[in-house]
């Protein structure tokens, strides 16, 4: 909810990422494969496609499944998650890819 953003966005960085874990550990336990979270995906690709008209590189986050695509109209990137999937979206002069992290 937008109030709950705008919380988040006075909280000091250290506290907001912690108050965030915890409150994201249902999201962590849900199956990967059910039908809200499939039409989640579904409905980040269609958003990602429709920029795509638009603009040569489309990069989204938050969907918890890392994904690189390309199209006649660009490339989608999802970084998928950073906290817990552990990738991210590196872009550099030539090249951009969907990484995971190592630690």
């Amino acid at each position: 909810s937008n109030l709950v953003m705008k919380c988040f966005e006075l909280m000091h960085p250290d506290l907001a990422l912690k108050l965030g874990i915890m409150m994201s550990r249902t999201s962590r336990n849900r199956k990967k494969n059910t039908p809200k979270y499939v039409a989640m995906g579904k409905e980040m690709d269609n958003k990602a496609h429709k920029l795509l008209k638009e603009n040569d590189i489309v990069a989204l986050a938050h969907s918890h499944v890392p994904k690189k695509e390309i199209t006649k109209d660009g490339i989608y990137l999802n970084s998928g998650g950073w906290l817990f999937g552990g990738s991210y979206i590196k872009i550099q002069e030539d090249k951009v890819e969907v990484v995971q992290f190592k630690m």
